[in-house]
């Protein structure tokens, strides 16, 4: 649900926050959507278990067969002029057992112009040591570049944790992204072009090209949006 806000130019209400509570409408409803891999054994639906807050969380199931390179995955979107500085954040819960991922994203970010394709230009990952630990990166995918933090925290597994964004929009060298874990930040980059698109899409949910086990399951709650940080 929404808990009110301001609509921007472009239609998208800030601040924004859903819990699931009345499904998917909160996506629908504040515009948005949620899709998935019709074929490829995907799936977005609702849980009772586990939940962070209220009675309901999303699951985002993958089917990866590991026959293919194609990309899987189950996913919900905001779309819209995003604000010139928010905080996008998620609350996930990661089963214990997963491992070896491929291009794993948990958050998306791509834009452009309506109507056309639409580039990719920030994405928060899901990294694995030698030793088997899972981490978060960043992904600036107009650089083609990764971030990571100078000591990777481990990501914590059969736990709800909080993932949080910060994006300040900037066509020019003056923007800034931060990463936060648990409320802990991961990193920092400033001086930095990082978004000029009339028109944004943010992507929350499960995306990879492979993973172990094949049939692959994150949980979600607790979106939302804030201006600044």
């Amino acid at each position: 649900m929404s808990d009110g806000g301001v609509i921007n130019d472009g239609g998208l209400l800030v601040p924004w926050q859903t819990s699931f509570e009345d499904g998917f409408c909160g996506y629908y409803r504040d515009g948005g959507f949620c899709y998935e891999d019709l074929g490829r054994i995907s799936e977005y639906r609702l849980v009772t278990s586990p939940t962070r807050t209220g009675s309901l969380a999303a699951a985002f199931d993958l089917g990866v067969d590991g026959t293919d390179d194609s990309t899987h995955q189950a996913r919900c979107v905001r779309e819209g002029e995003l604000p010139d500085e928010a905080t996008y954040g998620a609350w996930y819960y990661i089963p214990s057992g997963s491992s070896d991922p491929v291009n794993w994203n948990l958050i998306h970010f791509q834009g452009g112009v309506p109507g056309e394709r639409l580039p990719g230009t920030w994405d928060v990952n899901v990294g694995q040591s030698e030793e088997g630990e899972l981490s978060l990166y960043v992904a600036n995918l107009r650089g083609l570049e990764d971030y990571s933090a100078e000591e990777p925290v481990p990501l914590p597994t059969d736990r709800w944790f909080h993932i949080e964004f910060y994006l300040k929009r900037a066509a020019d060298e003056t923007g800034e992204i931060a990463l936060f874990q648990d409320g802990q930040e991961l990193l920092r980059v400033s001086g930095i072009v990082t978004d000029d698109n009339p028109f944004s899409q943010w992507y929350v949910g499960n995306y990879t090209i492979a993973i172990t086990p094949s049939r692959s399951t994150l949980y979600v709650d607790d979106v939302s949006i804030r201006l600044g940080q």
